[in-house]
């Protein structure tokens, strides 16, 4: 059998948080094959086996499952050709094994296994039986037998047995006043009782994340003092650098100065933003992005997000805008969710807009009377959040720490 297993390169580490609802058993495996007979064999092992599957391709930039999004970062398996492996770059981290896949006749790369460090090298189809049977064995939680004297056996490593990758949420406003804002500040807030999160303020217009948090004077890098070039952004000292929310020493937010006289190239775009979060996400932070509303922003951002969340005021207008903005996200092949935040002398529930969108609703805000006066006294904390916390802890164990302290701390 000509199937071979590799030590996993240290650049394709776990970042501390697990994967979502979408658990890495319903997560589709990813087939980045440029050669389409390749890529049609991987296609039948892995309906074989029983998983979903979901094409990327190494030419498009804005394949849905590219190299650092959260598809492929979730992906129980990653089968990449050699074509593929050399066109490939960025950050190939995932929570499975990859497979570097060729055809029988095709001679093995030395180089491009140098570089990729894959978990299995593997041949098509000769191997065909043992890749199948390595896949069902772990959709099974069987114990897999030895192969050849290896370390470890296909079946021991896919779905990412010690390999996680950071939780990603973006929240964006169907309309202005939505409170976005203010439900990223409190999910980001829950997420760091479990471990480094960095709330990130994408929106110029949004008021400064800071101010959100009672944080304003705090010291530390705004997006006004870096710049992100071509070169690779370091997330973990980005992180270090970054101001401290007082409410939890492992909240972490980057927000834009208020100082005026500052040129609006010096505000963050779409790109800038895009390749901050990949850092921090690669640096095993969690990260919660508070995005503006736009299609640029939905295109770059969205596809590197876990969860794409819409979240919507319970008024006519404010459904009306999320129900166009579901749309466009479907049409970019974005499966977003939506988070309700009821407004006063408002009588809509959640499953009506449920119904009106077609959208999943991962929480329910009710109308917090004082909020508005808790962020002007002290910033947005105490009661206010363990109250946001609980109506949204549908989108919060979507990161999977319900179990982990993250929601009882609040409690």
């Amino acid at each position: 059998m000509a199937i071979e297993h590799f030590q996993n390169s240290p650049a394709r580490t776990a970042h501390h948080i697990a994967p979502h609802n979408t658990t890495s058993s319903q997560a589709p495996v990813v087939i980045a094959c440029e050669d389409a007979s390749l890529a049609d064999e991987v296609s039948l092992i892995v309906a074989a086996a029983g998983r979903p599957s979901i094409h990327a391709s190494a030419t498009n930039a804005s394949s849905r499952a590219r190299p650092g999004s959260a598809l492929w970062r979730r992906a129980p398996a990653v089968f990449v050709d050699l074509a593929a492996a050399r066109l490939l770059e960025g950050d190939l981290a995932s929570s499975g094994a990859m497979f570097l896949v060729r055809a029988d006749l095709q001679e093995e790369d030395p180089q491009l296994q140098q570089r990729l460090r894959p978990d299995f090298s593997v041949r098509l189809p000769a191997d065909n039986l043992e890749v199948i049977q390595a896949l069902g064995r772990w959709e099974e939680g069987l114990e897999s037998p030895d192969y050849s004297g290896r370390e470890e056996s296909p079946a021991a490593v896919v779905g990412g047995v010690g390999k996680r990758n950071g939780y990603c949420a973006a929240l964006t406003p169907a309309v202005g006043g939505a409170g976005a804002s203010v439900l990223a500040a409190a999910v980001a807030q829950v997420l760091s009782r479990d471990g480094r999160t960095c709330l990130v303020d994408a929106d110029e217009f949004s008021g400064g994340a800071d101010l959100l948090l009672g944080m304003e004077s705090a010291e530390g890098l705004r997006w006004q003092d870096f710049a992100v070039g071509e070169g690779r952004l370091d997330g973990a000292a980005l992180f270090e650098a970054l101001p401290a929310a007082p409410s939890s020493p492992l909240l972490k937010v980057l927000t834009s100065s208020r100082a005026r006289g500052l040129s609006g190239a010096s505000r963050p775009g779409p790109a800038q933003v895009l390749e901050t979060v990949k850092s921090l996400i690669a640096a095993e932070i969690a990260v919660v992005v508070d995005v503006p509303r736009g299609a640029e922003w939905m295109c770059s951002v969205g596809p590197i997000a876990d969860d794409f969340v819409i979240v919507v005021p319970t008024s006519v207008r404010g459904i009306a805008a999320a129900g166009r903005l579901a749309e466009q996200c479907e049409e970019t092949g974005l499966a977003p969710v939506a988070a309700v935040r009821q407004t006063r002398h408002r009588d809509i529930s959640a499953e009506e807009v449920e119904f009106a969108l077609n959208v999943p609703i991962v929480g329910e805000v009710e109308y917090l009377k004082s909020l508005g006066r808790d962020i002007d006294v002290g910033g947005l904390g105490g009661g206010s959040v363990s109250r946001i916390a609980r109506c949204m802890e549908d989108l919060l164990s979507r990161a999977n720490i319900a179990d982990n302290g993250g929601l009882r701390a609040y409690g």
